[in-house]
């Protein structure tokens, strides 16, 4: 399988004869198949280029679409179309305002179940050990599990 990212994507929009167009993380070269395409070249030459998943899933492709647009496949995409900085800011971090925020696609959340591995928990941790609190006299206030616990 051949990987692209979409820099490389982005220079096949037309303008020297290539069309490419990117429909669920992979990558067509539609440029022997634009003249052909029932619905228009136009739609074609706009979307070369780019991601086109969300304009193939509207029209609703027949299966025979689906099969054939597998003849066209030359690759897939490699990298974020956002880019690696985008990724790396939210490294260690918990991430899901600012991948809600961005509006990403269905194909991008069904992509990311791919990499998920676990869920992230509220976890309330208590100390093993007892810590005193206070020191009174002859007595030492322990606190344990959210509890006051006066030994002697």
């Amino acid at each position: 399988m051949k990987y692209f990212d979409w820099e490389e994507v982005a220079k096949h929009n037309g303008n020297d004869g290539s069309y490419w167009i990117v429909i669920h993380n992979s990558v067509h070269d539609l440029s022997d198949f634009i003249k052909n395409h029932p619905g228009g070249e136009e739609v074609l030459q706009e979307l070369s280029g780019k991601d086109g998943s969300t304009c193939f899933d509207d029209i609703g492709h027949s299966e025979e679409a689906n099969k054939l647009r597998l003849k066209y496949k030359i690759g897939v995409i490699s990298e974020h179309p956002g880019g690696e900085e985008v990724l790396l800011e939210q490294a260690g971090k918990n991430g899901t305002e600012a991948f809600e925020d961005v509006g990403h696609s269905s194909d991008a959340r069904e992509m990311m179940e791919k990499y998920k591995i676990g869920e992230l928990v509220e976890v309330c941790i208590f100390f093993s050990c007892l810590l005193p609190l206070h020191f009174s006299g002859n007595y030492v206030q322990w606190f344990q599990c959210n509890d006051i616990i006066t030994n002697v």
